[in-house]
């Protein structure tokens, strides 16, 4: 029963296989079958795309021809304003060469009425001379006859006869002149006229230069208007060109798609077959399924009357046998993984623990950091301190001072405040003098020792030259009652003062605080 039940499983198997080929196979006829309706649509929306594209390109050819066309006619346009501007050019080249040489003669002409006036004006000069000669010779003449003498009178009568001969070649040469000086401004003013008419010739060849200029810049704007629209044109072809040619790779491509579809769906079959197939897969499924159950029916039946029989089989036995096996494995397992558990965690607390060492040392960087900074202000504050005691000692040296002395000096200064006797308090720290209590006692006397000696004083009510209170009781009138001015408690107050400005000078100077 046990093996007819395993052959009715593996039959089972076997026709649960087959129905999930047939599905697939349904399933791939299916797909194949909508590819190629896809296809097929694609292809004639393509298809489709290929007319409008294939017009767009004939349009776009003829306006090219039409922008090329315009081209050439613009082209001749100017090439017969060009021609036009050339001739009007060499017309006014020849105009103003006829007026170069109306201004010449002009010029020529103007010299000459410049030279003729200077001809007239000498000639008016020769005729003034000889006037004079003739003159003179009438005045000789007249002198002569007056003398009576014959030789005189004929010297002075052929002297007149030259002298108006001279006249009269005189007078006719001022006539030549002037008749000169008159054709020469005849000249000089139909020169001007020349000049005059060559002028408005060369204007008016001007203007038409002008205008042909005009005429040809037009038609350059023409010409350079239908250059860009024909490259317009000649760009919209390629534009045209470029989609009809991505149109009919879509054809091409989309054909393409066609026939492999149909190539798989002929390999796959059509979707009625696979349909067909899947219904009998399903079927033998179906028997398959039944001869199982009727298996494992048999075999119930038969472990029924084994359990009845209390018999276990051999092969129960078996797999009992390796289900405590694998329960011995699964417990081994069970053991390894909580080790490694535990390891894990113990590994995740040294991690832990190295985090918390690294931001500690960490913090210490810091603080190190923090405190070495400190050193280097200090330092540098110690070096500038020291610097200053250098350069006091130096001003001190300049003037003649024994630094070591005045501190000695200071020194002792203190030391005489603080001594007994003295009751002068110097506070160091604080820059504070106190002086003592004064108590009036009995004066001092030469070779005596006082009662209780008044730091300063000498004898009572006496100042021994200097008008400063040595002793006594009487109050100053400056200030108050009660503060009496000893000279020695004046002179060791001012003494400590000095021992403890110059101490703390001498600190400061040293360490730095």
């Amino acid at each position: 029963a046990l093996a007819a039940q395993v052959e009715a499983d593996a039959e089972l198997a076997a026709a649960d296989e087959a129905v999930l080929e047939a599905e697939a196979d349904l399933e791939a006829a299916v797909a194949a079958q909508q590819a190629l309706e896809a296809a097929l649509a694609a292809q004639v929306e393509a298809d489709a795309g290929l007319a409008p594209a294939q017009d767009a390109v004939d349009a776009a050819l003829a306006a090219q021809v039409e922008a090329d066309a315009a081209v050439g006619t613009a082209q001749d346009a100017l090439d017969a304003a060009a021609a036009v501007q050339a001739e009007a050019q060499a017309a006014l080249e020849v105009e103003l060469g006829e007026l170069q040489l109306a201004l010449d003669a002009q010029v020529q002409a103007d010299a000459a009425v410049a030279a003729a006036d200077v001809a007239v004006d000498a000639a008016l000069g020769v005729q003034a001379d000889a006037e004079a000669a003739l003159a003179d010779a009438t005045v000789a003449l007249t002198a002569a006859v007056a003398d009576g003498d014959a030789d005189a009178i004929a010297a002075a009568e052929l002297a007149v006869e030259e002298a108006t001969a001279a006249v009269e070649a005189a007078v006719a040469a001022v006539v030549t002149a002037q008749a000169d000086l008159d054709a020469a401004v005849v000249a000089a003013a139909d020169a001007a006229l020349t000049v005059g008419v060559a002028q408005e010739e060369a204007d008016a060849a001007q203007a038409e230069v002008d205008l042909a200029a005009g005429v040809t810049a037009d038609a350059q704007a023409q010409l350079d208007a239908a250059v860009a629209a024909a490259a317009e044109a000649a760009a919209a072809v390629e534009t045209a060109q470029a989609e009809l040619a991505g149109a009919e790779a879509e054809a091409q491509a989309a054909a393409a798609a066609v026939v492999e579809a149909t190539a798989a769906v002929e390999e796959a079959g059509s979707v009625a077959d696979a349909q067909a197939a899947l219904e009998v897969a399903v079927t033998d499924r179906d028997a398959a399924q039944a001869e199982a159950e009727a298996a494992a029916a048999v075999v119930a039946e038969a472990q029924v009357a084994l359990e009845d029989a209390q018999v276990e089989p051999e092969s129960l036995l078996e797999a009992r046998a390796e289900v405590t096996a694998a329960e011995e494995i699964q417990a081994a397992a069970q053991a390894e993984f909580d080790a490694a558990q535990a390891e894990l965690d113990a590994q995740l607390g040294l991690v832990a623990a190295v985090e918390d060492a690294e931001t500690a040392v960490a913090d210490a960087e810091v603080a190190v950091e923090t405190a070495v900074a400190a050193a280097v202000e200090a330092q540098l504050a110690l070096d500038a301190a020291i610097e200053d005691l250098a350069e006091v000692r130096l001003a001190l040296g300049e003037v003649g001072v024994d630094v070591e002395e005045l501190e000695a000096l200071f020194d002792a200064a203190l030391a005489a405040c603080a001594g007994t006797g003295a009751g002068i308090d110097v506070d160091v720290d604080e820059g504070l003098v106190t002086g003592p209590t004064t108590t009036p006692g009995a004066p001092w006397s030469p070779g005596t020792s006082p009662v209780h000696w008044v730091p300063g004083s000498s004898m009572e009510t006496t100042n021994q030259g200097m008008n400063v209170q040595t002793a006594g009781t009487t109050p100053s009138t400056t200030t108050g009652a009660g503060s009496e001015n000893h000279l020695g408690v004046i002179a060791l107050t001012g003494a400590g003062l000095l021992a403890a400005t110059g101490l703390v000078l001498r600190r400061r100077h040293t360490t730095g605080s």
